[in-house]
């Protein structure tokens, strides 16, 4: 059962993550790549050319985790612990080869793509609360059960 505090966050993370449905930004990655092209970015195919896919497997991440947000608070410490560590990260943290892009992805730009690693990075650090949240409260009430077991 979540805590006030975490039953906010929830209902926050679900308002939230309706931003995320939609398309995928293809067009706005192809404006990327015809950018780097005009300006000379060398060999800008094959150093970027996993974008699409790395983008797409970082949305899917965050979204999984959003839309199961409800059940996430009765994960096993163990797996929230894991969700942590993939959640730590934002898109140009993880995938360190396009931060040199990431000036380029703006509202104005590639809006769709900005307005997708925007919320997925809000979502990102409401789940990383969440769970933090989550994994407290596990300690708290398992220490209350050892407490109550040793003094009954």
């Amino acid at each position: 059962m979540p805590t006030y505090t975490s039953q906010i966050l929830i209902d926050q993370i679900h308002a939230l993550s309706n931003k995320l449905g939609g398309e995928f930004p293809y067009e706005d990655c192809k404006m990327l790549f015809a950018q780097l092209r005009e300006i000379g970015t060398a060999q800008a195919e094959k150093k970027y050319g996993d974008l699409i896919p790395d983008l797409d497997a970082y949305f899917y991440l965050v979204e999984s985790h959003s839309m199961g947000v409800s059940k996430l608070v009765s994960w096993p410490s163990a797996e929230l612990s894991i969700s942590q560590k993939l959640l730590r990260s934002s898109f140009f943290q993880t995938h360190t080869r396009y931060r040199d892009m990431e000036w380029m992805i703006n509202e104005i730009n590639t809006p769709r793509l900005h307005q997708l690693l925007t919320v997925s990075n809000e979502l990102r650090s409401m789940l990383q609360k969440l769970i933090a949240d989550t994994i407290e409260e596990s300690k708290r009430i398992n220490m209350m059960r050892q407490k109550e077991f040793l003094y009954a």
